[in-house]
């Protein structure tokens, strides 16, 4: 899955651009393209044993990653705090506990150091101001410390007894 700012795009555009390849051992992905707004459908077909990509033999495997399904990791305002980091990171996964029923799910998370963690949010954060901020870098840190990236919480609450193996790389 990977939280944000893990690397989670590299690895999903490796695994889109590697598609057919993947099909061909039985292996269907779904990155964030798939699982966002219109296209959720298209994942419920795949789940409902419905979905035939290119005629190919029915997957195996599925593979789902997308950033968001832990939530939001920060506040949408860089002034505003960051906390509580990733405050329900099941929320989003339940969507797939009941379709999931009855098949092993394995779960891998992305984690990163927290310090180059917050100085890529903020960089994001500026980067993406639509709303025109602006924040400089003492103002983001100002509501968000170091001590208050902790990870294992994260890991502690996917530990369900819904999810099979929990996979975690830095």
């Amino acid at each position: 899955m990977g939280a944000h700012k893990t690397a989670t795009t590299h690895l999903q555009h490796t695994l889109t651009n590697n598609q057919s390849r993947l099909l061909e051992h039985g292996v269907l992905f779904f990155g964030p393209p798939d699982l966002r707004g219109k296209n959720r459908k298209t994942i419920n077909l795949a789940l409902e044993g419905t979905y035939d990509p290119q005629d190919a033999a029915p997957p195996r495997r599925l593979v789902i990653s997308d950033e968001n399904l832990l939530g939001k990791a920060w506040s949408n305002d860089p002034n505003g705090p960051l906390f509580p980091f990733y405050p329900n990171p099941l929320a989003r996964l339940e969507y797939f506990r009941h379709r999931f029923k009855g098949r092993k799910i394995k779960v891998a998370l992305g984690l990163r150091n927290p310090a180059t963690f917050m100085t890529s949010c903020y960089v994001q954060s500026i980067q993406g101001s639509v709303n025109g901020w602006d924040a400089s870098w003492e103002d983001f840190k100002a509501n968000r410390t170091l001590n208050d990236v902790r990870w294992c919480p994260i890991v502690q609450a996917l530990n369900e007894d819904w999810i099979d193996e929990i996979f975690v790389w830095k």
